[in-house]
């Protein structure tokens, strides 16, 4: 399930963009396109669990919906979208390579990607690898998965994700100030010194190291449960 202060983000950065083409991939009960449809924005909702056809909506537009599975190719053609969301969804999937260059494939030149994941980067996430060597919201990768449950399989951390968009050929990659989790600031003593160590300089880094080192040693990445990422097809 989407967390709210999540939802409310993507919601805000799109209403504040031109309308234009959008899939929503993986959809689930379809809330994003639901508000999305109703602000102008042409919606595609993909997802496992939906059948091919048509979404009523009382307005009398329709938002089509089509029954995909984000670990294959896409059934759209190149550059239908100018918006791909990927919310929640690549903690669900095998190959986060082989996702990202399909959702490029299938965006416009300069169009936008948004995603967002559970970030095990977080102070917390972080805590409890050093300690058992597991990752906070990925339970499924100790435990039997059932029948039909959506696991978490995939811990995505975002130097990863940051070299697969580009790999995919994104460019503008944006890491979204998000929800802070107060009671982090338990970890306090512990973030004042990754802080501190970040001070120091590090000579001979590439630009997109030293991005991606200030990215996840910021305090707003290490208190947040989740990762919000926007990057642009280039144009």
């Amino acid at each position: 399930m989407t967390a709210p202060f999540v939802f409310k983000h993507v919601i805000s950065e799109l209403s504040a963009r031109p309308c234009g083409p959008l899939l929503d991939i993986p959809a689930g009960r379809l809330e994003m396109c639901w508000v999305l449809s109703g602000r102008g924005f042409e919606c595609v909702a993909a997802d496992l669990s939906l059948a091919d056809g048509e979404e009523p909506m009382p307005d009398g537009k329709t938002i089509r919906r089509c029954r995909v599975d984000l670990n294959q190719s896409l059934p759209f053609p190149a550059g239908a979208f100018q918006y791909v969301l990927c919310v929640e969804g690549l903690e669900h999937v095998e190959n986060t390579f082989l996702v990202l260059r399909e959702l490029h494939r299938v965006l416009r030149p300069g169009g936008e990607i948004f995603i967002t994941t559970p970030n095990i980067l977080n102070i917390q996430s972080r805590m409890r690898f050093l300690l058992s060597g597991t990752y906070m919201s990925f339970p499924h990768l100790t435990a039997p998965v059932r029948a039909a449950e959506h696991a978490h399989i995939n811990p995505v951390a975002y130097p990863m994700l940051d070299f697969a968009l580009r790999q995919a050929g994104f460019d503008h990659i944006v890491v979204h100030r998000v929800h802070r989790k107060w009671k982090l600031l338990v970890y306090a003593p512990i973030l004042l010194m990754i802080k501190f160590l970040n001070v120091f300089p590090r000579h001979g880094q590439s630009p997109d190291s030293a991005r991606i080192r200030n990215t996840i040693q910021s305090t707003n990445f290490l208190m947040s449960d989740a990762m919000v990422v926007s990057a642009r097809r280039a144009a």
